[in-house]
C-alpha cells in the first residue's frame, strides 16, 4: 500500500509540473505576442503621422485638419 502512494504522490506532482510548466510558457508566448503588436502599433502611428504630416504641407487640405494633427 506505501508504494501505490508513493506512485500516486509522484504521479500528482509530476503532472503539476508540467501544468506549472505549460502555463509558465503560454504565459511567455503572450508576452511576446503583446510586444509584437506594440511594435506594430508603433509604427502603424508613425506612418499615420507622417502621413497626415505630408497632408499638412499641401495647400488643399491645411485647412481641414485639426490643429493637434
Amino acid at each position: 500500500m506505501q508504494s501505490l502512494y508513493t506512485t500516486l504522490v509522484s504521479t500528482v506532482t509530476t503532472l503539476l509540473a508540467i501544468l506549472a510548466a505549460a502555463v509558465a510558457a503560454y504565459f511567455v508566448f503572450l508576452q511576446d505576442r503583446a510586444a509584437q503588436y506594440d511594435t506594430k502599433v508603433e509604427q502603424d502611428v508613425a506612418a499615420i503621422r507622417e502621413a497626415v504630416f505630408a497632408l499638412r504641407m499641401s495647400w488643399t487640405v491645411n485647412s481641414f485638419l485639426p490643429p493637434e494633427f
